[in-house]
């Protein structure tokens, strides 16, 4: 979502890329702090490699790690983001 020209959300289901896309969003990441959505089932190793990305890029993301789950399949979402001013964003 962009407001007044600011990232403020980025969500990322894109089947096992979602890494490579985070290596490629990290100067966005770092200057706008967007809050985001990330699917963290497609590779074994993301649930770990994606939160120590983000939290090299922001040591301030606040991390969750979310099951939402569909008919079909469950997804599971990495949730993170920054408070700011005492409030979740």
């Amino acid at each position: 979502m962009v407001d007044e020209n600011k990232v403020s959300f980025i969500k990322m289901d894109i089947d096992g890329a979602e890494y490579d896309a985070l290596e490629g969003a990290k100067k966005t990441i770092i200057e706008y702090q967007p809050t985001l959505a990330v699917c963290v089932y497609h590779k074994r190793d993301d649930l770990i490699n994606i939160p120590l990305l983000i939290k090299e890029y922001v040591p301030e993301y606040k991390l969750f790690c979310e099951r939402i789950q569909d008919i079909q399949q469950n997804w599971y979402f990495m949730r993170l983001y920054r408070r700011k001013n005492g409030q979740s964003v």
